[in-house]
């Protein structure tokens, strides 16, 4: 169950950034959230817009890894970079497939090829020799732990842009936090088949459980502040599930195709 619950999340929290980019940044984004890519881009440009898109998720979801390490700026410049094409390495960009699900052993969505392999184990080997023995434990602690840090990533830059931002000890019991509301979410059962309106149907239903549940406990971790910006997101992830859902009911209704499903971003 939190496999699902876990590839809806990190596929969804990651929206797409607004503004005038490139055909080829627009595909790379597509790609990334398991959208159909109807425009056709050169390989090498639409391949340098995905390390840029990942470069940017990676300063998000990883920017506690850089406070606690102490990393200079060319020191995170180049811990990106390398994040990024190990990210790259590990998602079929050219076909569309979802990421590899981290933290889920035998949860593999796409395989990569033996020399795309290689090269990601090579990568992960220049990360170490970056951030040494302790800084590279820590570091897999993060990359174990991506669709948990993706669904906090709203309520955490809420929170730095009120002022009253989560430190790295607080986000790392956030981060325990969403992983065993997750792992206890796997005893629900969705017997609806994939890609039918019941599907879609059970998982925003789950989704709001997990919600309210998370929300529960994050009031014993968070202050007053906090949590009060906090719930107001909850409110309003919420509410964006149901229009979406009530969208593609209609949809549906109209005679399109169940598939076509999108979950709104967290």
């Amino acid at each position: 169950m939190w496999t699902v619950l876990a590839a809806a999340v990190f596929a969804t929290t990651n929206a797409p950034m607004e503004g005038g980019q490139s055909l080829a940044i627009q595909d790379a984004e597509r790609v990334l959230l398991n959208e159909p890519t109807p425009r056709v881009t050169d390989p090498s440009e639409a391949r340098a817009a995905m390390l840029r898109v990942q470069k940017d998720w990676a300063r998000q979801l990883y920017v506690g890894l850089f406070e606690e390490l102490k990393l200079n700026a060319e020191q995170v410049e180049d811990l990106m970079s390398l994040i990024a094409e190990h990210m790259l390495l590990t998602t079929s960009w050219s076909s569309g497939s979802t990421y590899v699900t981290p933290g889920e052993k035998g949860a593999v969505h796409f395989t990569p090829s033996d020399e795309e392999g290689a090269r990601a184990n090579e990568t992960l080997s220049k990360i170490e020799s970056l951030l040494g023995p302790r800084g590279y434990e820590l570091f897999e602690s993060y990359r174990a732990t991506l669709p948990e840090r993706a669904y906090l990533r709203g309520i955490v830059q809420a929170l730095t842009l009120a002022g009253v931002p989560v430190e790295p000890e607080e986000m790392n019991q956030l981060v325990g936090v969403v992983q065993s509301e997750g792992e206890r979410m796997q005893a629900a059962s969705i017997s609806a088949p994939a890609n039918t309106l019941a599907h879609a149907e059970a998982i925003i239903k789950v989704l709001d459980d997990l919600d309210v549940s998370i929300e529960r406990r994050f009031a014993a971790l968070l202050s007053q502040e906090q949590m009060e910006i906090a719930a107001r997101l909850f409110v309003d992830r919420k509410l964006r599930g149901h229009v979406a859902l009530d969208q593609h009911r209609q949809h549906v209704a109209e005679g399109g195709s169940p598939e076509a499903f999108t979950y709104p971003p967290h």
